[in-house]
């Protein structure tokens, strides 16, 4: 190896280091911060502030810088080809249960919602079907628990929430919706949370009155009368109101 070869190896491993530092301070970062969309306290108790418990650093390193390139090869290759997104999951599920693979994936989706779903809304829907086929136990509820404390701009926060919409509304999860929809339905509203509130009717709005007309009928008429004119924001009151008159018959 001559001289030249040689800076240009250790060039890499600097590389290498300075890549594998960066992603396990990310992965290991503890929030300390506020939700980005005020939540009551029981919200908050389900899903606390999360910071993980892994050692990353008895992982081999060339194993961790393995897993996010995959991840990353495999999160920028989904598309709306809803038969090439099947086979993105049927390669990415053997290591569904990798422990460093969920922290890694997560804040990948996370990242595509803040970058890709903000700027091109309908592309949420493959990567909450990813999101929906690769769930366990944790993973949806690590999800939440970081997505609540990630700060960002509003077409940021749609994006990153319509996954876990998207998520909600593929698994037909009631219970989740309105637990969510309680939890921002009964704290006073940011400046953030009407726009979080109508990426949520879009996507969730159909399965809600399809399901349970009743209830949902209820909470229409509260943020009717009551709850729309504490958002102080009058295009996103506007655009929440054509939404609900999509259900003036519930």
């Amino acid at each position: 190896m001559d001289e030249q070869e040689k800076i240009k190896r250790l060039e890499e491993l600097k590389k290498q280091r300075e890549e594998l530092d960066k992603l396990i301070k990310d992965l290991t970062e503890s929030v300390t911060g506020p939700t980005n969309i005020p939540y009551t306290t029981v919200y908050t108790t389900v899903f606390p502030p999360y910071t993980s418990s892994i050692d990353f650093s008895a992982i081999d390193p060339k194993d961790l810088l393995q897993i996010k390139i995959f991840v990353n090869k495999k999160c920028n290759q989904v598309s709306t080809d809803f038969s090439h997104t099947i086979n993105l999951v049927n390669e990415m599920l053997p290591f569904r249960d990798n422990i460093a693979f969920k922290e890694i994936f997560l804040r990948k989706l996370l990242d595509q919602g803040r970058v890709q779903v903000s700027g091109h809304f309908e592309s949420y829907k493959p990567l909450s079907f990813l999101l929906f086929k690769l769930d366990s136990p944790d993973i949806i509820n690590t999800y939440v628990r970081l997505l609540i404390t990630k700060q960002g701009s509003e077409s940021e926060l749609k994006g990153m929430y319509a996954i876990y919409f998207g998520f909600l509304n593929l698994k037909e999860d009631i219970d989740g919706c309105w637990l969510w929809m309680a939890s921002i339905l009964n704290v006073n509203p940011n400046r953030f949370t009407g726009y979080v509130l109508e990426v949520f009717l879009v996507i969730c709005g159909d399965l809600l009155f399809e399901k349970i007309q009743t209830q949902f009928a209820g909470i229409l008429r509260y943020i009717k009368k009551f709850y729309l004119k504490e958002l102080g924001n009058a295009p996103v009151e506007s655009r929440i109101s054509r939404l609900l008159s999509k259900y003036q018959n519930c």
